[in-house]
């Protein structure tokens, strides 16, 4: 079965998850041909290896503390923090605590989410 999508004018929560953050995993938000939006969620220590995704993307720290890295930048980031980079830029993501993500790929949007190397479930 597949994963269902948020619709154009369907509501869903993007604030902090929480009491549910710990048991929450990475999820797809919205899926079009030119627009994905996804939640990542990673426990505290765990690592996104360098990787790129072929459209721009938005990421915004909405809980926890992460180190985001990209060519010429590595930023440590909290809650409400936002950045972006261009299509086909490497990155890589480590959580410094429990964290979650609003990340949005403009233009060539089916990616998969990333997943994490390392977690730490402790």
């Amino acid at each position: 079965m597949a994963l269902k999508h948020l619709a154009p004018g369907e509501l869903a929560h993007a604030g902090p998850l929480g009491d549910a953050l710990p048991t929450t995993r990475t999820f797809t938000l919205v899926r079009t041909d030119d627009l994905q939006i996804f939640r990542l969620v990673l426990r505290a220590g765990a690592d996104l290896a360098e990787h790129a995704v072929p459209g721009a993307l938005v990421f915004q720290c909405v809980e926890g503390e992460v180190i985001f890295r990209a060519p010429g930048c590595e930023l440590h980031m909290h809650a409400g923090d936002l950045t972006h980079i261009g299509a086909g830029a490497p990155h890589s993501v480590h959580a410094v605590t429990d964290m979650s993500a609003l990340v949005t790929v403009l233009g060539h949007a089916t990616v998969r989410p990333p997943v994490p190397l390392k977690e730490n479930n402790t």
